[in-house]
Parts: C-alpha cells; sequence; structure tokens
C-alpha cells in the first residue's frame, strides 16, 4: 500500500477506529477501509476515460469533465451534453448564481451551458489561441480564467475587464491552477512559481522565497483558510495568511512528489491527495495514508477530487471517475482474526462484556480489553464447527457443535464438555436456551436434552414426547418461563408450564421450519419460519403479519433490536431495519403497513446472504452494536451511524421522443395521428447504492397495473389510439423500498380528422341538408364502418404493441450487446489487444447468428392468426435440433399424448416456446442434469405443459430474488392466462408445471 511503509518506518500503526454509544469493537488498519470503491469507466458507459474535473449540483447530478465533453451521471446512467459544444479539451467546470456551467476549453476559449445547450466564447476572450486551461467564478460575479502561455482574464459575461500577464508582474503566463480565497484574493498557480493578486498587485513566489518547486499543479482552500500548493516534483506547500507555513513531501510519509490536485472531506475533515503516478493519499491526524490500483483504484494516475456534502468523493483519473462512499456496515474477517477463512456461524457476548464468535471449522474467538484472541485453533475437545450459542447466568457461555456436543467456556477457557458420551441424545445440536430456573434447554437432531446446573442431564423430548420433528434449528426463551422450540420441519413448539403447544399456520404460525425466534424487549415474542411473514406472541395470542402489512418478501434468519427497540432482521438478501414507532402502530392498527430499511452490499454488507439454522446468528453487544453471523465475516452495524437518507432519492422523467424527435419535458405535448413511436426515457437520482434501484412504470389510459422492468430506464410505446395519457414512473430507493415519490408526463394523441368535432359537425349538418332516408342509410353504413376500421386498429395496435415488445426485449437485447461487444472490441484493437479482439470477435459472430435465428423465430411465431399444435410441436423439435451442439450430454425428450387437434394464438405460442427455452437454457447452465422432458396433455380443452429435469435443483427463494429468469417465464405466463408453478426440494431436480386455455376447432 503506497504512503504505508513511510508509516512503518516511523513505527506508527495508524488506527481508524468507528465511534459508537461505547468503543466500538471493530477497528480499521486504513481509513480507505471505511470506503466502497465504485468504479466508471468506458465499459459503464462513460463516453471517454480520463477525468478531469467533476461538479456536483444542487440536485445531486454529478456533472464530469472529460476528454469526450460533458456528461452527468446520477448513479444508474451516463448522459452526455453536446449540443453546440464547439469542440476542444474540456478541463473544469463551475457554476454560476444563475445556475449556468461555465467550463474553460483548450482551443475554444470557454463554454457556457445553460442546461441544455453551450455558448462558447473566444473571440470575446480577446485570445486567437483559445487556451482556456482553469477558472473560477468570482465572489464579483466576473469569470477569473487561467490562460495557457497568455496570463489571467477576467471577464463579466460579454468582454474582457482586465488582462494581467508577466508585464503586469504575474509570475508565469501559463496558468494551471487559479482559486480565490475567503478573504477575495486570488491566487495564482503557474509554471514558474505561485502569483497572489490582491488589489490590484501581485506578491510572487517561486523556489527562491519559499515554494519547494516552481511547477504548481494543485491549488485549494481547507476549511480553516490554509492554502494548499501541489507541486510537479517538489511535494506540497501549506500557506497561512498568505505565507508559507509547513512543507509535506515523500520523507514525510506523501506517496509522491507530484501532487496534482486536493480535496477536503466536509464530514470528517481529512484531506485527500490526488498524485501523478502514485496513486491517492489522504491526510488525517497529521499522518498520511495512500492507496493505488492494488487496493481498487483503476489508475494511479490522478486528475481530480470532489466531494458531495455527505463525504461522498468524486476521484478523477486516466482510466474513469471512482466513486468512494462510506460504508453504514462494518465487517470483521479473517484479516482481523488472524485466520484462513472467513465464516462465523454464532456470536454472543457473555455477562463481562466478553464478545465470542464461533468459526466454521476453527473453533472460537474473543474480544476483551480492546483486542481480539483466539481460542481453539486448532480444536482440542471439538471439531471446531460452532452452531448456537447461550449465555450462562452465572457466568461463561455455552455453545452447541456440529458433532461435538457442547461446550461451556469461562475465563477463555473450556470448564464443561457434554456429549453422547454423557448421554445427549446426539452430538449434532444447534439450538442452546436457558429456563427461569436456570436449567440448560439443548435443541439437537435428534430431540431435546435438559441439563441441570451439575451438567446432568434430567430430562429428554422427542417425537414421542409431543414434538412434530426432533430436529432442532432454534431454541429461545422468553422472560415468562417459556421455552420455544423451533424445528426443520416439524414448525413451533412452546414449552411452558410442563405443557407442550405446537404451532401451525391454523394458530398464525406459517412454514414447518423455523428459523428464529426472539423476544423484544415490549413483551412480544417474534417468530420467523414462512417467506414473507413475522408471526407475533403477546403472551394471550398468536397474530402475524405478511407482505400486506409491509413485510419484506423473504426468509428471516436472525432477529435483534437496538437500544431504541427497533427491529433488525438478518435474511438471504441482506439486513433489515423495521422501525419500532411504526411496529407499534401496526400493532395497534394504527397503520395498515410498517416501513423498512433495506441494507445490502451497496451499503457495505461482505455478503447478501447471512447465516442461518442456530439461535445465534445476530445479537447486540454493550457497545450499542448489532452482530450478524455470515460466510464472509462478522457483520457488525452501529445503529446511531447506520441511517438510509432517502430525502433526495425521486425518480425523474429525462427525455420524451417523438419518432426518434425530442420534445421539452416540460411543455405542452400533442400527438398527430401520423405519429407513430413514442419513447420516454426515466431514471433516478442514487449515487450511493445504484443497484438497489429498480423500475415501475404505468401508463394511464393503456395499463391497469403498473409494469415491473427492473433496470430498464426507457419505456416504448407504438401507434397509441388518439386519446389523453398520463404516465408514471416509480423506483425503489436506497432504503430498498418503492419510494412515495413518482415522476409523471402526460400527453395526447390528437384523434383523426374523420373523429374531431369540427368533421363531426359537418357530416351531422349535411345528413340533416339531405334529409333523407337513403342517405341516412348510407350514412349509418359509413359511421358502421368507421367503427369496424377503429376496433381493427385497435386490434392491429394491441398487436404491434406486442410484436414491438418481443422484438425489443428479445432481439433487440442481443443487438444491444453485439454493439457493445464491437465497441468493446474496437477498443483492444486500439491497445493492439489483438487476441481479445479476436476472441470476441468470434463470440459475436456467434452471438448475431443467435439473433437471427431469434428474429425468424419471432416471425414465425406471431405471423399467423392461429397456430396449428402439430405446426407448434415441428417447429419447436427443430429448435430443439439446432440446440444439441451446445447441451453437453443433457439428453431431451419430447413427449406429446394430444391426438385431438387443437390451436393456439400467437401470443401462446411465442409465450410458450421463451418459456420452454428459458427452462432449458437454466437447466443446461445451472442444474448439472442428464434428462430434460417436454410433456404435453390435452384435457377438456385445457393444455398441460410439464418440463421437468433431474438436476441437482435450486434454492426457488434465492433464484427468485437474485435473477430475472423465473419472474420472466412468471409474466409471460401471466400474459397468456396461464396457471404456472416452480417446484424444486433443492436437492434433486426442478419441475415446472403451467396449464392453460386452447381452441379445438
Amino acid at each position: 500500500m503506497a504512503g504505508f511503509k513511510y508509516l512503518c518506518t516511523i513505527g506508527v500503526l495508524m488506527m481508524i477506529v468507528i465511534p459508537t454509544s461505547g468503543q466500538s469493537i471493530v477497528s480499521y488498519e486504513s481509513y480507505f477501509d471505511n470506503y466502497l470503491i465504485r468504479n466508471i469507466g468506458i465499459e459503464e458507459g462513460l463516453p471517454s476515460e480520463p477525468v478531469f474535473y467533476t461538479y456536483e449540483d444542487s440536485l445531486g447530478f454529478i456533472w464530469i469533465v472529460s476528454s469526450a465533453g460533458l456528461v452527468r451521471y446520477d448513479g444508474l446512467s451516463i448522459k452526455q451534453f453536446n449540443t453546440g459544444y464547439t469542440g476542444g479539451f474540456l478541463y473544469e467546470v463551475h457554476e454560476d448564481e444563475d445556475g449556468h456551467l461555465w467550463i474553460p476549453s483548450v482551443n475554444t476559449g470557454v463554454h457556457k451551458f445553460d442546461g441544455k445547450k453551450f455558448t462558447a466564447y473566444k473571440n470575446e476572450l480577446e485570445s486567437e489561441e483559445g487556451l482556456a486551461k482553469t477558472m473560477f467564478v468570482s465572489s464579483n460575479g466576473n469569470y477569473f480564467i487561467g490562460m495557457y502561455g497568455v496570463g489571467l482574464i477576467e471577464f463579466d459575461g460579454e468582454k474582457v475587464v482586465a488582462r494581467y500577464s508577466e508585464e503586469d508582474g504575474l509570475v508565469a503566463n501559463t496558468i494551471w491552477r487559479i482559486i480565490e480565497d475567503r478573504y477575495g484574493r486570488v491566487w495564482i498557480g503557474t509554471d514558474n512559481g505561485a502569483s497572489i493578486l490582491e488589489g490590484g498587485k501581485f506578491t510572487n513566489f517561486t523556489s527562491e522565497n519559499g515554494l519547494p518547486h516552481n511547477k504548481i499543479r494543485g491549488l485549494t482552500e481547507m476549511f480553516n483558510g490554509d492554502i494548499w500548493i501541489g507541486t510537479d516534483g517538489g511535494g506540497i506547500a501549506v500557506f497561512r495568511d498568505a505565507k508559507p507555513y509547513k512543507y509535506y513531501n515523500s520523507q514525510h510519509g506523501l506517496s509522491g512528489d507530484f501532487p496534482q490536485f486536493f480535496g477536503q472531506n466536509p464530514v470528517d475533515k481529512s484531506i485527500w491527495i490526488a498524485h501523478h503516478g502514485q496513486g491517492l493519499d489522504i491526510f488525517n491526524n497529521g499522518k498520511f495514508e495512500g492507496i493505488t490500483e492494488q487496493e481498487g483504484l483503476p489508475s494511479n494516475f490522478l486528475t481530480y477530487i470532489g466531494f458531495s456534502k455527505d463525504g461522498t468523493g468524486h476521484i478523477g483519473s486516466e482510466m474513469g471517475l471512482s466513486i468512494f462512499t462510506r460504508k453504514l456496515v462494518s465487517t470483521i474477517n479473517k484479516n482481523t482474526l488472524g485466520i484462513e477463512i472467513n465464516p462465523s456461524i454464532s456470536v454472543i457476548e457473555e455477562k463481562d462484556k466478553t464478545v465470542w464468535i464461533g468459526l466454521e471449522g476453527k473453533g472460537f474467538r474473543y474480544f476483551s480489553d480492546h483486542e481480539w484472541s483466539k481460542l481453539e485453533d486448532p480444536p482440542e475437545f471439538t471439531n471446531g464447527y460452532a452452531n448456537g450459542a447461550a449465555r450462562d447466568p452465572e457466568g461463561g457461555v455455552w455453545f452447541s457443535t456440529q458433532g461435538s456436543g457442547i461446550i461451556k467456556i469461562k475465563d477463555q477457557k473450556i470448564v464443561a464438555h457434554i456429549s453422547e458420551k454423557d448421554g445427549m441424545i446426539n452430538d449434532f445440536s444447534n439450538g442452546l436456551a436457558f429456563d427461569n430456573e436456570g436449567l440448560l434447554w439443548v435443541g439437537t437432531n435428534k430431540g431435546i436434552n435438559v441439563i441441570n446446573k451439575d451438567h446432568e442431564i434430567i430430562r429428554s423430548y422427542t417425537t414421542e414426547d409431543g414434538l412434530l420433528n426432533n430436529y432442532c434449528l432454534t431454541m429461545s426463551s422468553s422472560s415468562d418461563g417459556s421455552i420455544w422450540y423451533g424445528s426443520y420441519g416439524g414448525g413451533l413448539a412452546r414449552f411452558y408450564k410442563n405443557e407442550i403447544t405446537i404451532f401451525d399456520s391454523t394458530s398464525g404460525v406459517f412454514g414447518s421450519s423455523i428459523f428464529s425466534v426472539f423476544e423484544h424487549s415490549n413483551g412480544d415474542v417474534l417468530i420467523t419460519g414462512e417467506k414473507g411473514v413475522i408471526s407475533v406472541f403477546n403472551n394471550e395470542n398468536m397474530v402475524y403479519y405478511d407482505t400486506e402489512a409491509g413485510i419484506p418478501n423473504t426468509v428471516f434468519y436472525g432477529m435483534s433490536e437496538d437500544e431504541k427497540g427497533n427491529i433488525w432482521i438478518s435474511s438471504p438478501i441482506g439486513v433489515f431495519k423495521i422501525d419500532i414507532d411504526e411496529y407499534n402502530q401496526l400493532r395497534k392498527n394504527e397503520i395498515s403497513r410498517v416501513n423498512y430499511s433495506h441494507y445490502t452490499t451497496e451499503d457495505g454488507l461482505p455478503t447478501r446472504r447471512l447465516e442461518s439454522g442456530t439461535n445465534a446468528v445476530s445479537t447486540r453487544i454493550h457497545t450499542g452494536e448489532i452482530l450478524f453471523a455470515s460466510s464472509q465475516g462478522t457483520v457488525v452495524i452501529d445503529p446511531e451511524k447506520a441511517i438510509i437518507e432517502t430525502a433526495s432519492f425521486a425518480p425523474y422523467i429525462d427525455e420524451f421522443i417523438v419518432d426518434e424527435n425530442p420534445l421539452p419535458v416540460n411543455s405542452i405535448r400533442e400527438l398527430t395521428p401520423k405519429d407513430k413511436k413514442v419513447e420516454i426515457s426515466y431514471s433516478a437520482l442514487n449515487i450511493k447504492s445504484p443497484k438497489k434501484t429498480k423500475f415501475r412504470i404505468k401508463l394511464e389510459g393503456i395499463d391497469e397495473e403498473w409494469v415491473y422492468v427492473e433496470n430498464r430506464t426507457s419505456a416504448y410505446y407504438d401507434y397509441l389510439p388518439d386519446g389523453k395519457y398520463i404516465f408514471h414512473v416509480s423506483a425503489i430507493g436506497p432504503d430498498g423500498q418503492w419510494n412515495k415519490k413518482t415522476a409523471s408526463i402526460d400527453f395526447t394523441v390528437l384523434p383523426p380528422f374523420y373523429k374531431t368535432w369540427w368533421f363531426m359537425s359537418l357530416s351531422l349538418m349535411g345528413f340533416i341538408a339531405i334529409g333523407a332516408g337513403g342517405v341516412q342509410i348510407r350514412s349509418n353504413m359509413k359511421l358502421e364502418k368507421l367503427n369496424r376500421e377503429l376496433e381493427t386498429q385497435q386490434k392491429i395496435q394491441k398487436e404491434r404493441e406486442r410484436i414491438s415488445r418481443e422484438l425489443h426485449d428479445n432481439v433487440g437485447s442481443q443487438i444491444t450487446n453485439l454493439i457493445t461487444g464491437i465497441e468493446v472490441s474496437n477498443l483492444h484493437v486500439k491497445k493492439n489487444q489483438q487476441d481479445k479482439a479476436l476472441s470476441l470477435l468470434g463470440n459475436l459472430d456467434t452471438d448475431a447468428r443467435g439473433a437471427m435465428t431469434d428474429l425468424r423465430e419471432t416471425i414465425w411465431l406471431l405471423d399467423k392468426e392461429e397456430v396449428e399444435f402439430e405446426a407448434f410441436i415441428e417447429h419447436l423439435n427443430g429448435y430443439l435440433n439446432r440446440q444439441k451442439r451446445y447441451l453437453k450430454g443433457l439428453e431431451i425428450k419430447l413427449d406429446s399424448t394430444i391426438d385431438n387437434e387443437c390451436v393456439l394464438e400467437p401470443g401462446q405460442s411465442m409465450n410458450l416456446t421463451r418459456i420452454i427455452q428459458e427452462a432449458l437454457n437454466n437447466c443446461r447452465k445451472y442444474a448439472e442434469a442428464n434428462e430434460f422432458i417436454i410433456s404435453f396433455r390435452l384435457e377438456n380443452q385445457k393444455l398441460y405443459v410439464n418440463l421437468v429435469d433431474d438436476g441437482k435443483g435450486m434454492d426457488l427463494d434465492e433464484e427468485i430474488d437474485k435473477g430475472n429468469g423465473i419472474k420472466n417465464m412468471s409474466h409471460r405466463a401471466e400474459e397468456m392466462d396461464a396457471k404456472f408453478q416452480i417446484k424444486s426440494d433443492g436437492i434433486s431436480g426442478v419441475e415446472i408445471e403451467m396449464s392453460f386455455d386452447v381452441k379445438i376447432p
């Protein structure tokens, strides 16, 4: 790590500690461990990778100045602006009091951008070369422009107010940076020193009177008024009160002596330094620390540093833009614990505030006296696989294990070990809980043992005693003396006053496997098992809340509460927080839905899928922090710091395009009957967690319900009938919920002439004037014909919309991939990476042929009023034969017992084909199957379709959450009014069942 070797030399180990309500158990060796780095380059849509400058406007958009011009970044998309742009390299961007952006440009002077178009100023600067390198907007409203080789120009927006050059006392005419300090002094960094302009006079500094080097590259005023000057080879000079004050170079720990730019973090006041070749440094508490490409930067040649108000950093480099976002979540991983692997299984804190982590095969680690230590590595008494845990009322903690019984640890020693040799039902134990009498309840894979204070087994419970299942997942106790037993496959049991009560769906507990039982400080016992359901027991009755009450649609593993009572829950898709005030209102029926916050890898989680299957996957410790076990370390959340801001988040309408012609978004939009294609582009501003953002859209006048489009940011409509329309877009925000704010745009499609009021009026007057019955009959015939034509047009319109969606979603996406691949191959060619280019072009050839095949199939399936089932089967066989070379040993069987003739509608044939293709593709890629069976049968005008493989199965919850394949199949089934069900036990095979009505001639 650049710069770190210098810290080691002087014997200083920099520790950045996150403050909490108590001393945090997380300490970072590096300041940058607090940050996530997201890099944006050409592959992410940036038109050019060298980024020279960024600017965050009042709305939160980031404007990027690169060699390709000006672009805007909202976290999800990049939009380039070039209307009126006259060329030349743009270097910086500054905003005036009217909200206009001013951009210096080499060869073209300066540009003003008003949000829509550029206006160039070159002749107005009276500079033939137009070599503007840097500028700022002065407090008096004028623009100071630093020229390359021509000196300094003061410009009022229309004409030159003043010029300054070497003849006027400027130290040099080639200017690289200029700023105005809080006192109105203008600082000019040149190729031959620094000048300060004050009251029309210059004060100059060179290597002869205070500068370490004459070439100035960085120039920034810090919050305390100090001016930091970066030189090209001499390090940093700090000026205070317009005089040299301090110096920093590589001998002081700076990573290099060529600092290019400075930025100061508005949150912690640390100073960040961009180097030309040595990466990024941070100066904090008088010490330097650096990172380079090795720690995640795209390049060590940096150009700019900017910050958002919340401390998000924007770092420009020769390879694009890097976004530094502060982690809301910390992790204790293998580096902290000194082990080879990350997985933690259980977390618990004993009475003396010692924090314990049970590991996977590596024993136990504990945090005491502000440091981590190990116990059992390699294991001595156990196999090192921890499971559940419980705090002993008399001190110490108990751990259950996978195959070694249970152990008690006290004073950092194993003081008790109980296993099958001592009479336990089974050595594979999971849940542990103490009752009010101090007895230890142990849930194993074969039932329950109860152990007294002398470590004697005094009772056992199995299915013979009333349990529905002997396999324990979790155990918990509540303050009323209850012991709760959550099983794997047998539901929930409560032991209370020598009675066993079984809870199932009839009593408000859903799911045969119970993952978590947690008593809240308000007395409620919360139980989770079924996906999207939390059951609540209040010592009298059991109620439940599901997705209709705002509960996230996922399985919950572990639960804890923070000091305010807010509920924190782990899951296979991250961590959720439910606000206690909203929870209480829900319990009192004052509201119908609760809101939540969703934490993912975008917030610092090392993995979305957290640990499950024991009673100790989550706990709150004395510092106020909440711990969650995961396969990538122990997740630590400080509730006081982990606040997800959503106030500035909202979707917005970006463009309204009719037949490829953009119309103003904020004006009246009227379409004529000749206008055919409407495209509406939309997005949302989410710099910190863009991957969370998903969209749904609705066009009033066409859609009755929301249409879920995932991360697609454009909507297409062809041949809309006349009428008034309102387009709405809604988005999932940084908290993982559908944001209450929506964006809308309305427009009108004007009617054809024969439906206008004047045409109808003239027709009516004509009918009255003629007054003849025959004319009336003919008129009626004409009107009937017109109505039939309109009905026909509407049917054609719906069919065109369907065809348009099919082509866009399938062939269109493939063509987009081809275009992207060609662009990337061109980059490989430019970089003389011929092998990569040829390999990519070979893949593109295969993809292009596949796109052509898909296009032919789409045309065949849609170019018919109806498709005979026999012809459909023949077409399907043709597709399967073409796929054989990709199947890698997978055998496909097609079984149809249909003797009677039946026909499919075009939409049915298309959607059924796509569902079969998607299922076969998933089987080929992931199932490791030997056989894939497609079967059809016809009963009572209903077609039954079964798709079955003999592969390894899949976790349906995980697959639905992480991908679009199952969702797409489900949506296609909905379009054809088909019943759709997918089954898998996660071990052997996947089965898809469908049924829908068909016509029988």
